[in-house]
């Protein structure tokens, strides 16, 4: 998993892009089984919408999203993601 390349700058032989970390489990155990690899998915009009509610519903006084994580990666993950689906700071 190349966190935050665009899957298309990954094309090689032997190589599958993968979304996210969970992706990337997905796809070595598909591989592991002899399956196809799920492709990468680009986040949804849907799921773009949800995020956006949950973000419009904050308070004005409420300027960040906080969370606990494991390590930076899942942080920088998680900026990923709420930037793709429009939620920036």
């Amino acid at each position: 998993h190349f966190l935050g390349a665009p899957s298309d700058h990954i094309q090689r032989e032997g190589v599958y892009p993968a979304q996210t970390l969970a992706h990337s489990a997905e796809v070595a155990v598909a591989l592991l089984n002899g399956q196809e690899a799920s492709p990468v998915q680009e986040v949804t009009v849907e799921t773009q919408s949800l995020a956006l509610n949950h973000a419009l519903r904050l308070g004005k006084e409420q300027r960040y999203v906080r969370g606990v994580f494991a390590g930076g990666t899942f942080c920088f993950e998680a900026q990923l993601i709420c930037h793709e689906a429009g939620i920036t700071g």
